[in-house]
């Protein structure tokens, strides 16, 4: 059950590191049991004294903190928080994420490939570029 809810948490949840940060997955879940296709998926967890509220579909992701909304963000990627402000946007599928990341009192308009990081506090910058390795 513990590798069950460590692979959810990492996949399209909300998952505290040792580091102290806050990782946020927005990966849609392609299948489910029999050939149906999940629409959309919810988490919830409470960390550091604040209750998050993450919201994943094919439209797009919601993150709602304490009841207010912290960020929305394209499917694909996920948002590393730091002292609960988010910090990075890091690639999560093979090809280039393109979308709009909204924060309290600013959007970004965001192209994440596999595996890239991006700081998104101040100006966007890269801040790695590690890329997907493609099986053979």
């Amino acid at each position: 059950m513990l590798t069950l809810l460590d692979f959810v948490e990492r996949c399209c949840g909300i998952l505290p590191r040792r580091d102290g940060d806050l990782w946020v997955s927005g990966l849609v879940t392609p299948m489910v049991q029999h050939d149906v296709a999940a629409t959309a998926t919810s988490y919830g967890r409470s960390h550091a004294g604040v209750h998050y509220e993450l919201h994943v579909s094919r439209a797009g992701c919601v993150l709602v903190a304490d009841g207010a909304e912290l960020a929305t963000f394209p499917p694909g990627v996920r948002l590393v928080l730091r002292d609960g402000e988010v910090a990075e946007v890091v690639g999560l599928t093979a090809r280039t994420v393109t979308g709009r990341l909204t924060l309290p009192g600013r959007t970004v308009d965001v192209a994440v490939a596999g595996n890239e990081r991006w700081e998104v506090r101040g100006a966007p910058r890269k801040v790695a570029e590690r890329g997907v390795i493609a099986p053979r």
